[in-house]
C-alpha cells in the first residue's frame, strides 16, 4: 500500500493543531434518525472556526512551512471556505495570504476572507480557473501554494475529524462524508481505516458535478465534462484531486450522489427540525440519509461540513425549494 498520507501524518497534524482549533461536537437527532431509518449523529464542522472543517487542512499546511516560505506568504483558489481558513491561518500566524475566488463568492465567505486579512480576486467560476490564476501568481510572486485539497499536509489536517469521530463515538457503524475535489473524505477514510475501523464509509457528491465517481468511471482524476455549479458551491469543484483519488477508491466502499432539490430539503430540514446551522454542502450528508442511499439500520455519522452562509442567500435558496 503506497499512499501520499498515513496515519502518522494525521497523528502529526492532530497534535499541531490542538489548542488552536475545536474538537467540535458530535450530536444525535432521534427523531431525524426515526425519519431515515438509522440511529444519526452529526459531527458539526459548522461549529468549527471559520464556520467549516477546511482550518484543519489549512492551518497544518501553513504551520509546517520553514521560515522562508513564511516570507514568501501563500496562496489559495477556493469557492470560499478554504480561502476563510487560509486567511485565518495565515492571520494566527502572521504570514501574508491571497485568496483567488470565483466572480460570484458567498457574500459570508468573501466578507470572512477580508475580514481575516486575506487578498481575494475574483477569477472565472471553475475550480479549474482560480487554481490556474493561482499557479500564475505562485510564478509571478514566489507565493506558496496551499492547495484547497490536493496538498499532504491539508488531507492529513482533513483527516483529523476521522480520529475524533472514533473516539467521540467509537461504535459507529457508518461514516458519511461530503465529497469535493477529495480532501476531506481521503484524509478522514485513511483516518478511518488505518485506525481499524470496519464499518462503512459513504461519500456523497452533487448529481450534476459528481467529479470523483466520474473520476472511478474514468481510472484518473480528470476536468469533468459539462460541470455544473451546485447550490453546495463548497462541493462543486470540477477536478478530483491526483492525490485524494486513489485514497478514496482505496478506502471508500461507495459514492452516492444528490440532486439540487434534495440538497435543498435537508438543509431546510437540518435548521428547522435538526436545529444545525448548515450550509448546502454541509447538508448534502444528510441529503443521502433523507435520500434512502444509504444502509439503514447502522449507527450513522453525517458530517456537516459547515455553516457559512447568509440570511439571504439561505432564504433565496430554500424558497427554491
Amino acid at each position: 500500500m503506497s499512499q501520499a498520507v498515513s496515519l502518522k501524518d494525521i497523528q502529526e497534524a492532530q497534535a499541531k493543531l490542538r489548542g488552536v482549533i475545536y474538537q467540535t461536537p458530535i450530536v444525535e437527532r432521534p427523531h431525524l434518525g426515526e425519519l431515515v431509518g438509522m440511529p444519526l449523529f452529526f459531527k458539526c464542522e459548522n461549529m468549527q472556526l471559520t464556520g467549516a472543517f477546511k482550518i484543519r487542512g489549512s492551518y497544518n499546511k501553513i504551520v509546517n512551512l520553514d521560515p522562508e516560505e513564511r516570507k514568501r506568504g501563500v496562496i489559495t483558489a477556493s469557492s470560499g471556505n478554504s480561502g476563510c481558513a487560509t486567511a485565518y491561518a495565515g492571520k494566527l500566524l502572521g504570514i501574508r495570504t491571497v485568496v483567488v475566488t470565483s466572480m460570484n463568492p458567498a457574500p459570508a465567505k468573501r466578507a470572512a476572507c477580508e475580514a481575516y486579512g486575506a487578498e481575494v480576486l475574483f477569477v472565472g467560476h471553475t475550480s479549474s480557473e482560480r487554481l490556474q490564476r493561482a499557479m500564475e501568481l505562485v510564478e509571478e510572486q514566489g507565493l506558496i501554494m496551499a492547495h484547497p485539497y490536493d496538498d499532504v499536509h491539508v488531507i492529513a489536517g482533513q483527516g483529523t475529524i476521522g480520529l475524533e469521530i472514533l473516539e467521540q463515538l467509537p461504535d459507529v457503524q457508518q461514516v458519511v462524508i461530503q465529497v469535493g475535489g477529495g480532501g476531506l473524505i481521503s484524509g478522514v477514510a485513511t483516518a478511518l481505516r488505518e485506525s481499524g475501523f470496519k464499518g462503512k464509509i459513504v461519500g456523497v457528491e452533487p448529481e450534476i458535478c459528481a467529479r470523483m465517481a466520474y473520476a472511478m468511471q474514468q481510472g484518473k482524476p480528470d476536468v469533468l465534462p459539462n460541470w455544473r455549479m451546485s447550490v453546495g458551491d463548497g462541493i462543486s469543484s470540477n477536478k478530483a484531486g491526483v492525490l485524494t483519488y486513489p485514497l478514496v477508491k482505496e478506502y471508500v466502499d461507495q459514492l452516492v450522489t444528490v440532486s439540487e432539490e434534495e440538497i435543498i430539503a435537508a438543509t431546510k430540514l437540518l435548521i428547522e427540525s435538526g436545529k444545525l446551522f448548515a450550509e448546502p454542502s454541509g447538508a448534502a450528508t444528510f441529503a443521502a440519509a433523507m435520500g434512502g442511499k444509504l444502509d439503514k439500520g447502522l449507527k450513522t455519522v453525517c458530517l456537516i461540513s459547515g455553516g457559512n452562509t447568509d440570511l439571504n442567500s439561505l432564504h433565496n435558496i430554500v424558497t427554491k425549494a
